[in-house]
C-alpha cells in the first residue's frame, strides 16, 4: 500500500506523496495521521476500515514484510482508532471500490477505485477515475489546477530509478 510513483493530479487529490517522509508514503498513515486528507473522506469511517482491513489482508500474503510490521506498530501507538480497527481483525483483499471525497478546491467527487496487482514485484498499479460526469468535469478542473511542466516520466523516473515502459501500436 506504499506509494512508489504518482502523478501531480493524485498528489493534489490526495496528498503529496513526495512532501512526506518515505516511512509515510502509503494511503494509510495519512488517512489517519493527515487531518487535511481524513477530512477529504466523506464516509471517513468506512473508508479508514477498509484500508485497515486491507492492511491486515496484506500482512496476511507478507508475514515477514518488516515494512507492514513497523506501520502497524507506529500507527497504533499513533493512532487509538487505527488500534481499535486493528484489534478487529478484520480482512479485506480490495480488488475495485467506490470513494468519495470532498476537494477544498474541486469539491465532491465520486470515485471509483480499481487496482490490479502486477506480478512477479506484486506491485499494485491503482487508478481513481470519475464515477460520473460532475465528478469528471471536477477532475478536470483539478488537472487545470494543478498543471505543472513537470513531465510524468521524468516525476516517475525520479522517484523509483525505473524507467516507464511504453506500449507502442
Amino acid at each position: 500500500m506504499d506509494a512508489v510513483a504518482w502523478n501531480p493530479a493524485a498528489a493534489a487529490l490526495l496528498t503529496d506523496f513526495g512532501a512526506v517522509a518515505p516511512a509515510e508514503r502509503n494511503i494509510v498513515w495519512p488517512s489517519f495521521r493527515c487531518p487535511s486528507l481524513r477530512a477529504r473522506w466523506l464516509d471517513w469511517e468506512a473508508t479508514a476500515a477498509d484500508l485497515v482491513a486491507t492492511l491486515r489482508g496484506e500482512l496476511g500474503r507478507h508475514p515477514n514484510q518488516p515494512d507492514i510490521v513497523r506501520l502497524v506498530t507506529r500507527l497504533s501507538a499513533a493512532s487509538a482508532e487505527f488500534a481499535d480497527w486493528w484489534g478487529r481483525y478484520d480482512v479485506a483483499t480490495q480488488c475495485g471500490m467506490n470513494r468519495q471525497l470532498r476537494h477544498p478546491d474541486a469539491g465532491e467527487l465520486h470515485l471509483v477505485c480499481e487496482q490490479m496487482t502486477v506480478p512477479p514485484a506484486d506491485q499494485r498499479l491503482v487508478t481513481f477515475h470519475p464515477a460520473g460526469a460532475v465528478t469528471a468535469s471536477r477532475l478536470e478542473l483539478l488537472a487545470d489546477l494543478t498543471a505543472t511542466t513537470t513531465d510524468l516520466d521524468e516525476a516517475i523516473s525520479e522517484r523509483t530509478g525505473a524507467r516507464p515502459l511504453r506500449l507502442v501500436r
